[in-house]
């Protein structure tokens, strides 16, 4: 019993440890609304969006980590520039997109 008091007794006369004030900012950013990520939506949805520069292509392959995009014929058009850089392209031809998942639990989905 008295094994019983002095454990729960620490329990009850334990000091819990004084809150600090937080003194940042919060700053609640609206989903979508980068200028940037704008601009493209803007552009992208214009009728005239991919009527610019294109590129006639064969048997290009391109590959980003896991993935490989192979076109093997057709036509690459960009879209307009968004802050003097070519953010979006599409393809219109005969291709293919693998991707091989680097982790195990991906792999046997």
């Amino acid at each position: 019993m008295l094994a019983f008091l002095v454990l729960t007794s620490g329990h009850f006369y334990a000091q819990e440890p004084t809150p600090k004030p937080i003194n940042e900012k919060v700053v609640i950013k609206i989903p979508n609304a980068d200028p940037l990520y704008q601009k493209i939506r803007l552009l992208s949805n214009a009728a005239d969006a991919f009527s610019g520069e294109f590129a006639t292509v064969n048997n290009l392959v391109l590959k980003k980590d896991s993935a490989v995009f192979t076109l093997r014929s057709g036509e690459v058009y960009f879209l307009k520039p968004a802050q003097e850089r070519t953010v979006g392209a599409v393809f219109f031809g005969d291709g293919e997109f693998s991707l091989s998942p680097q982790v195990d639990v991906e792999k046997n989905i």
